[in-house]
């Protein structure tokens, strides 16, 4: 039995700050991550350190108790941002698998429902529309002979 994660309602595939730190965490248990929620101020991005269940974005590097995007380095940035896409090499990947078992429905990004299936096959595919996935597996699909 294989296990495979989709989002299970209409918004999109997406993790929650906890659930990529927990992930992060999973290979690195003393990697030093810093939370901040980002918001708009005088036309630019602003960013305040807060706790890790406020946080829109988990860093690599302290950038203080706030910051403006204009006033740090771009490359600085883009190299001590995570985004969720990075913690994991895939849907069927056995960091995510543990992160939606462990966190339940904090594992969830804003628009997301994430769950497991469970497939007996080793090929899979992601059918997805507006956000609404489903898995599928070769057992799956009324194969359509030319004769």
């Amino acid at each position: 039995m294989n296990k495979v994660v989709y989002n299970n309602c209409y918004g999109g595939f997406g993790l929650s700050m906890k659930a990529v730190a927990h992930i992060l965490r999973q290979n690195k248990p003393d990697i030093e991550l810093f939370f901040y929620k980002e918001d708009v101020k005088n036309d630019d991005w602003h960013y305040t350190k807060c706790s890790e269940a406020e946080a829109t974005h988990v860093f690599l590097r302290d950038f203080g108790d706030e910051f403006y995007y204009k006033q740090v380095n771009q490359v600085q940035f883009n190299d001590n941002v995570v985004y969720d896409s990075q913690v994991y090499t895939s849907r069927h990947d056995p960091r995510l698998i543990k992160a939606v078992e462990e966190l339940g429905e904090e594992v969830n990004s804003d628009y997301a429902e994430l769950r497991i299936a469970e497939i007996n096959s080793d090929l899979y595919l992601i059918r997805e529309y507006d956000g609404l996935e489903r898995v599928v597996t070769p057992e799956d699909v009324e194969w359509i002979k030319i004769e």
